[in-house]
């Protein structure tokens, strides 16, 4: 099979004990057992010293197995850090989901914080950069039972610096225009 494959692949590539190794989509055609047993290997790799350049569509592997990454955009490569920072600086807002009912829209916009507010299925969805400010608020006014938090990941990131003009620039409403 392909994961057996791939996963013979791997074993050829680790089995002399590099201190440099080069994984290029390392989990595709593994299946989420072999995925999660490859990602015990990887870091017990770079528990001891080793040195992994590692290319991957999928960026919750990213952000959980590197230490830095860079991202591509267009095939340029516009920047370069550790995942937790490049969350942080270019990051999504934060989503607080709140069942539908629970408040109404005009007052979710009114809410410190807040900016923006959309309906998505059965939620109100707040966006954010001041969570703990928003739940607060949200807390006094009716309270947070149901309420669900969604957190930026380095996949939104990705998605951010993709859909701008100059994926190194601040954003700004007109580059979204």
């Amino acid at each position: 099979s392909g994961g057996q494959r791939q996963r013979l692949a791997i074993a050829s590539a680790l089995v002399h004990g590099p201190e440099l190794i080069f994984l290029d989509e390392p989990t595709a055609a593994l299946d989420p057992e072999g995925r999660r047993d490859l990602w015990e290997v990887l870091r017990g790799l770079k528990a001891a010293g080793r040195t992994i350049v590692y290319t991957t569509h999928h960026l919750d592997e990213a952000e959980a197995l590197c230490d830095r990454v860079g991202i591509l955009v267009a095939g340029r490569l516009v920047v370069t850090d550790a995942p937790q920072h490049l969350i942080r600086t270019f990051g999504a807002s934060s989503r607080l989901l709140v069942p539908l009912g629970r408040i109404d829209e005009e007052r979710a916009r009114a809410l410190p914080g807040v900016d923006g507010v959309t309906v998505q299925g059965g939620h109100l969805v707040l966006e954010t950069r001041s969570t703990g400010k928003v739940l607060s608020a949200l807390d006094a006014v009716t309270g947070l039972d149901g309420v669900q938090t969604r957190t930026p990941s380095l996949e939104d990131v990705y998605l951010e610096l993709t859909a701008r003009r100059d994926p190194l620039a601040p954003n700004t409403q007109e580059q979204q225009a």
